[in-house]
């Protein structure tokens, strides 16, 4: 009765219907008082607290499981989660998680095998790599917005949707909810009496820059800005929220003396894997391997506290019994083989790493000004106040310190003023960033009110 019911629960979960743990417990009830055998008792809720490790410190996760949700389904769930707050491990994590869940839960074969790493052409340039843990529509969308920033080629439309797929396809699991075909209004858009395509894998904000540009371009970057919004904001049907992504360029520098400008639609691990490269050709082999993985992780856990995140920080892969770094120039390696081999070579670590192998013979566009960093006339000194924080370990670890609760009634809301000697950041993005990885190492504290 318990595996019926589980592999029920489980098909219903994966085909989108609501399902609950206390329904899965009436429908095992109900089967044992029609007379289905009990063989074993029904599984439980699992919950799993799994430690992500990287070279500057350490992050602690924790995933539930319920009776309904089938192992690869939930530990690619926790995958993408830990991607979103720039985690430098998540297939480590998805396959350690479907390890755990199967070793305490009944799992078939296959959904006990985490699944491979896929790869597909995507036309007119570009290949997506597929982690078994990702969901193809929205990494497929990043990789193609990757495209279009780097190479200044624009995805097929067909080509994207087809692409969904077969992603979808491989999985037994497949892709509940997702969207594969394109419709008439997501393709184009009547503004000021003029159309213009859109791109499904776009960013409404981007597609707005572009438009704005096109059709004022003698105009007022502030001018500019504005109909730039305007546009987002009708593609994204009134969301104030979808129409502000993905915010503006973000400079890293990785070491010092080497920094890369990343653009809204770069995707973030592509950023972080470039301005690697840079740096190790910057230092000339000063930097060590060591080092430079843990500035990139540093730095795309920055980038993921203000800017959307989907896809892991590229790891090592072994090509021809050669082990290759994200910023290791492929073209560079595949050139020592003899000729007949460069090639062969090169389309294998293509498979391997999907920013190793982009377009070459096209170049990145002009960045709009509007996406420009946007300059340093003066300094943001940052008055923040935790509220309600009394008991919090943020707190605690306030007092500490050496700060002191504010007057206001400290017994009951225990508010806890940082002034501008205690945090004076260059932007909201540090701020708030600073907040959520304090967040992700389970220290806890009130709500926070900030101004400047």
């Amino acid at each position: 009765a318990a595996d019926s019911v589980e592999r029920f629960a489980q098909a219903a979960d994966r085909a989108g219907h609501e399902v609950s743990d206390d329904a899965v417990r009436a429908w095992y009830q109900a089967a044992i008082d029609a007379g289905a055998v009990a063989a074993r008792p029904l599984g439980e809720q699992l919950s799993f607290t799994v430690d992500i490790e990287s070279n500057e410190d350490g992050l602690a996760i924790t995933v539930k499981v319920p009776i309904y949700r089938s192992a690869r389904l939930a530990a690619a769930h926790a995958a993408r989660e830990a991607a979103k707050h720039g985690v430098a491990t998540p297939n480590a994590l998805y396959r350690t998680l479907v390890a755990n869940i199967c070793e305490r839960r009944r799992c078939s074969a296959e959904e006990a095998r985490p699944g491979p790493r896929q790869t597909l052409a995507l036309l007119p340039a570009g290949v997506a790599t597929m982690e078994p843990w990702e969901w193809p529509p929205a990494a497929v969308a990043a990789v193609a917005r990757d495209i279009r920033a780097t190479t200044g080629r624009i995805v097929d439309d067909n080509s994207f949707y087809e692409s969904i797929k077969w992603f979808c396809d491989q999985r037994p699991e497949g892709c509940r909810g997702a969207k594969l075909q394109k419709d008439g209004w997501s393709s184009r858009l009547d503004y000021d009496g003029e159309k213009f395509s859109v791109s499904p894998w776009d960013w409404p904000r981007s597609v707005g820059v572009d438009v704005a540009d096109e059709l004022h371009a003698g105009a007022t970057r502030d001018y500019r800005r504005a109909r730039a919004e305007d546009i987002a904001t009708l593609l994204c049907r009134g969301n104030t929220s979808c129409a502000a992504l993905p915010g503006q360029s973000v400079v890293l520098e990785l070491t010092p003396g080497s920094t890369y400008t990343c653009r809204p639609r770069e995707e973030p691990a592509g950023c972080v894997a470039r301005a690697a490269a840079r740096a190790a050709k910057v230092g000339n082999g000063i930097v060590t391997r060591d080092d430079l993985r843990a500035a990139a992780r540093r730095a795309l856990r920055s980038l993921c506290a203000v800017r959307l995140c989907t896809q892991a920080l590229p790891e090592p892969a072994r090509v021809a019994g050669v082990l290759l770094e994200p910023w290791d120039d492929v073209d560079e390696w595949a050139a020592h083989f003899p000729p007949g081999a460069a090639a062969e070579r090169r389309r294998d670590a293509c498979a391997k790493h999907r920013y190793w192998c982009g377009d070459q013979t096209w170049s990145a566009p002009e960045s709009s000004d509007l996406d420009a960093v946007p300059p340093v006339t003066g300094r943001f000194v940052w008055l923040l106040h935790i509220h309600k924080a009394a008991g919090t370990s943020f707190c605690s670890l306030a007092l500490r310190n050496g700060l002191r609760l504010a007057p206001h009634e400290p017994e009951t809301h225990g508010h806890l003023e940082l002034g501008a000697e205690r945090l004076d950041l260059a932007s909201a993005d540090g701020v708030l960033g600073g907040l959520r990885r304090l967040q992700a190492r389970g220290i806890g504290f009130g709500s926070t009110q900030h101004k400047f």
